[in-house]
């Protein structure tokens, strides 16, 4: 099952107001299922997973702010999807690299990198719901 994410959803209720959504602004996140956690060392090195940006206050911020809040939810969303790809590409190249050199995979690699990737998307899930409640309130503190 996929999770699909808008980030514009909160935008759309806008369309009255000061701030029209257009296509173009609009960004779709669509996210990999959350995968089971596990209590396991961190990704590997070579994978880095990004940090969170922080959301405006919709009740206090202006318009420009709330953009600059939808810029900022997108690079990280898209940004998360590319470390959420370094590290499945990884573990598959280490269990790819034990099978060709008929050795064992260690399944805490697999474990570990689940973890990374269950703590990421909700990482992302976090952002995109949090900016959804800003748009909420800049809506409600700026009536058409």
């Amino acid at each position: 099952m996929r999770l699909a994410l808008t980030l514009a959803a909160g935008l759309a209720a806008l369309a009255g107001s000061a701030f029209a959504l257009t296509a173009a602004s609009a960004q779709e996140v669509t996210a990999a299922p959350p995968v089971a956690a596990a209590a396991a060392p961190a990704a590997p090195a070579t994978c880095d997973r990004p940090t969170p940006p922080a959301v405006v206050d919709g009740s206090t911020a202006t318009i420009d702010q709330i953009k600059g809040s939808q810029r900022a939810a997108a690079m990280f969303v898209d940004t998360s999807d590319a470390y959420q790809s370094c590290v499945v590409d990884n573990v598959k190249a280490q269990r790819d690299a034990a099978k060709a050199n008929r050795t064992h995979f260690d399944d805490k690699i697999a474990k570990a990198a689940d973890a990374q990737l269950d703590a990421n998307q909700k990482d992302k899930e976090a952002v995109v719901k949090a900016f959804n409640a800003a748009v909420k309130a800049f809506k409600a503190a700026h009536p058409a």
